[in-house]
């Protein structure tokens, strides 16, 4: 009877206590199901609805990520950088896995601030999160465009080798030798360039970049012959340029470069 009696007390002291016998595992999935339906509420919403409703899904769970990135993602697009990026900063912290090497694409591309952005790919190859599922891309090799930006020309290369030497010559990405060849263009191995950009045609031959760069090493070498037809090419291919709406690219490559070097080169 008396154990009968102590059972029936404990069980008041649960009912009426019933959050606290609720297991931690299952409140935080009420938590996160809360902020993710805010989340997507947020999605259909704007001004100060879409605000409020990050900030509920904030306020449910403030251990996830997602939030904070969809708020720095209409930030950015209505030009409010420094907002975007403390948010951005925010949602990498919380899931670097997804979200890191994103920042540090933002600092390189939106705000062209070389150093930090070379600090966060650095941090996300220690922690061997090599590529960024939200604008595709690779650690190394935007690790080596900054770099050759900075002016590190050698750390660059080794930057861009590593991304060859993992992805394989011919699964690389392209840009990566023309980066590389502008990397070793500006280190002084104009051969080593050269090799570079025809590397990058050999895999996609309609590359205007990869020619207009090899034009321009080769006129600098006083072959005016052969950097006129690598010019023409880059101009046959300039419907291929490559082009982002919201940002120029590092070192973008836009029509009259190329008109300007056919003039120096053909005429």
């Amino acid at each position: 009877m008396k154990n009968n009696i102590s059972y029936i007390i404990a069980l008041v002291v649960c009912l009426i206590c019933f959050s606290g016998c609720v297991p931690d595992s299952f409140k935080d999935e009420k938590r996160k199901e809360k902020a993710r339906e805010w989340t997507e509420k947020a999605r259909s919403q704007y001004g100060a609805l879409w605000t409020a409703s990050l900030d509920s899904a904030i306020y449910h769970y403030p251990e996830g990520a997602d939030p904070y990135y969809s708020k720095s993602v209409r930030q950015f697009r209505r030009g409010d950088m420094i907002e975007g990026i403390r948010n951005l900063d925010k949602a990498a912290k919380l899931d670097p896995f997804n979200y890191l090497n994103y920042l540090g694409f933002v600092h390189m591309l939106y705000l062209r601030d070389y150093e930090r952005a070379e600090e966060i790919f650095q941090i996300a190859i220690d922690n061997k999160i090599y590529a960024d599922i939200i604008i595709a891309g690779s650690a190394y090799m935007r690790l080596g465009i900054v770099q050759y930006k900075l002016g590190k020309y050698e750390q660059a290369i080794k930057s861009f080798d590593e991304e060859v030497r993992r992805s394989g010559e011919k699964n690389a990405y392209n840009y990566t030798f023309v980066y590389r060849g502008i990397a070793k263009y500006l280190s002084g191995d104009k051969q080593g360039a050269l090799q570079d950009f025809d590397k990058a045609i050999e895999l996609w031959d309609k590359c205007p970049e990869a020619y207009y760069r090899k034009a321009l090493v080769l006129e600098e070498m006083g072959d005016k012959k052969m950097a006129c037809k690598m010019a023409q090419k880059a101009l046959l291919n300039k419907s291929f340029i490559s082009e982002n709406p919201h940002r120029s690219y590092v070192d973008q490559l836009h029509l009259s470069d190329i008109e300007e070097l056919f003039d120096r080169t053909c005429r």
